[in-house]
């Protein structure tokens, strides 16, 4: 056992070896050389009724489960805080998880109105920034499926301070397709998760990283 413990220390000694001393913390390594992948998760039952809300109904063929239930015009608000991992000035990829009703086939557009606000800054005024996601309904009734938004871009006053906030409304649009190429149910929107990239185990300070 002792020697075990002694050869797993070396190995912990050899990786701080290659970590330069100034990404070092007292107990293990701040930063690492690589990023990593991560995952902002935000379930949709969790957000508010918007101007226009969602309405709630069943969600599969028992009838007892519950997802909001969204057509075209409908919305929900909400906001999220990344960690203090996220890699600063870097961008967001978040995208939809949803399921259709029915097996109607037809596109669903999801979009999100959004502002993303460093620590001691904020939209000054100016309007939200809109980005969207589409996707054709499977022809299968309850089928979880997902689609990604366009990129949210950091710089400026984005995404260059731990703690930043992403205030947004999501909501349903009319597809590019329309006619009879649009999904005519409620879509059932799931989750949305935003992928970031992270660079640490934390912040090295409380508010600054």
């Amino acid at each position: 056992m002792k020697k075990a413990l002694t050869v797993s220390a070396l190995l912990i000694l050899a990786v701080w070896a290659l970590i330069p001393s100034t990404q070092w913390s007292s107990q293990l390594p701040y930063r690492v050389s690589t990023t990593q992948w991560r995952d902002q998760l935000v379930p949709m039952l969790t957000l508010s009724q918007g101007a226009a809300p969602c309405t709630i109904g069943a969600y599969g063929a028992s009838g007892s489960l519950r997802q909001y239930r969204c057509i075209v015009g409908k919305d929900l608000d909400g906001a999220l805080q990344l960690n203090h991992d996220y890699k600063i000035g870097t961008d967001l990829h978040c995208h939809v998880h949803w399921s259709p009703i029915d097996a109607d086939v037809g596109y669903v557009r999801w979009a999100l109105d959004y502002y993303w606000s460093d620590t001691d800054t904020g939209p000054a005024g100016a309007a939200p920034t809109t980005i969207y996601a589409e996707q054709v309904s499977g022809g299968t009734a309850w089928v979880h499926q997902f689609v990604e938004f366009t990129d949210i871009s950091a710089g400026g006053t984005k995404g260059l301070s731990p703690s930043s906030m992403l205030i947004f409304r999501f909501h349903r649009v009319a597809a590019t397709a329309g006619g009879p190429d649009e999904y005519n149910a409620a879509a059932v929107p799931l989750a949305m998760d935003c992928h970031y990239e992270a660079d640490s185990l934390g912040s090295r300070e409380e508010l600054v990283k």
